[in-house]
């Protein structure tokens, strides 16, 4: 049966803002790494930190999209739509929005999941672009959706805003 979507005014305002917060970011990188282009090409190490980044922010910026699931449910409902996403890639050989979307309590968590890793990555590679507490915080307990997105979030603003004041000290 297909989910409702949630068409509150709490939700469809956290995602407007939310949508808009990671248009920013995401702009804000694609600068960076367009005015920093050859300096990228001679570093590996920021080179491969801005892709990441920019997984990151493709990552929350389709989770935001799937961010209305029922977390009353959520056990439930991610263990059905983990089994419905697998069996619409057997059938169908293809995933696009509409696959994402109608399996979203677990789509949601496997974008943002993707985001905190790459997070965890760069942090273990450079403390210096984003210190550990940006990913330890979070703890092993359980979270919101929203707020599990927004915790993200804010650490890929600061690894993008760190990975540019490190790219600017760095002579042509």
């Amino acid at each position: 049966m297909p989910r409702q979507d949630d068409l509150s005014a709490d939700h469809i305002s956290w995602l407007v803002k939310s949508r808009s917060d990671n248009q920013e970011v995401t702009l804000k990188l694609f600068l960076v790494m367009k005015d920093n282009a050859e300096k990228l090409k001679e570093r590996l190490e920021l080179a491969n930190t801005a892709q990441s980044l920019s997984a990151v922010c493709f990552s929350l910026w389709r989770a935001v999209f799937l961010s209305d699931f029922d977390e009353e449910n959520y056990f439930h409902d991610t263990i059905s739509d983990a089994q419905s996403f697998l069996g619409n890639l057997i059938l169908h050989n293809m995933v696009a929005y509409p696959q994402d979307r109608s399996t979203r309590a677990w789509t949601f968590n496997y974008y943002v999941n993707n985001a905190r890793y790459r997070l965890a990555l760069i942090s273990e590679g450079d403390q210096e672009i984003l210190p550990s507490s940006f990913v330890s915080a979070r703890g092993g307990g359980l979270m919101p959706a929203k707020d599990f997105w927004t915790f993200h979030h804010g650490a890929c603003v600061v690894a993008v805003r760190n990975l540019e004041t490190k790219l600017r000290k760095i002579s042509n």
